[in-house]
């Protein structure tokens, strides 16, 4: 390289570039050999250095937080994608289900819709748990066997909940304040 005279300011700016742990003295050695140029002392740059642990600090601390910044968009969008995909999942469920259950005529047929019963609500706990939502349905239905038309009925209502819940989900929530309401 040329022969460059390198300022204490300069030196600073390598300081901060410097990786961890920051060393002056090994930064000079470093800079010696490849500028070959005139340095400030080891005494000069001892005395202007004071202060450069905290700025190292600061810097350190902004790119850290940038660096967190931009993971937790990136996880963030992901999740969002996630949670995207999983209430797809549960409405494609449900439409097949809620379809399906108008041609059903006996019990049998009921049973066929248990895998797409399954996949419907456990999208929806998935998608509640990444939604920081509760994650658990019970019900609990006691019917003849035989009975094909409350079993339906049934199957219906819960379907019917689960997409209520889902919307009110989606909602924004917004609460109204009167405007002539004393302090």
């Amino acid at each position: 390289m040329a022969k460059t005279k390198i300022s204490v300011e300069n030196f600073r700016d390598f300081y901060m570039k410097q990786n961890k742990p920051r060393s002056i003295r090994r930064l000079h050695t470093e800079l010696k050999e490849k500028f070959k140029g005139k340095l400030p002392s080891l005494a000069t740059l001892f005395r202007h250095s004071p202060n450069w642990k905290q700025m190292t600090i600061d810097v350190d601390n902004r790119s850290s937080a940038i660096a967190m910044d931009k993971i937790v968009e990136e996880k963030a969008v992901e999740l969002g994608n996630i949670s995207d995909q999983l209430k797809q999942t549960t409405d494609e469920a449900l439409k097949i289900i809620l379809n399906n259950l108008k041609n059903v005529s006996n019990v049998s047929d009921v049973k066929s819709l248990v895998g797409l019963n399954k996949i419907a609500v456990e999208s929806t706990k998935l998608n509640n748990l990444i939604n920081m939502q509760p994650t658990s349905i019970s019900s609990t239905f006691v019917s003849d066997g035989q009975d094909v038309q409350s079993l339906k009925n049934h199957i219906a209502e819960l379907y019917n909940s689960i997409q209520n819940d889902i919307s009110k989900q989606q909602e924004p929530n917004i609460r109204l304040v009167k405007k002539d309401t004393k302090h």
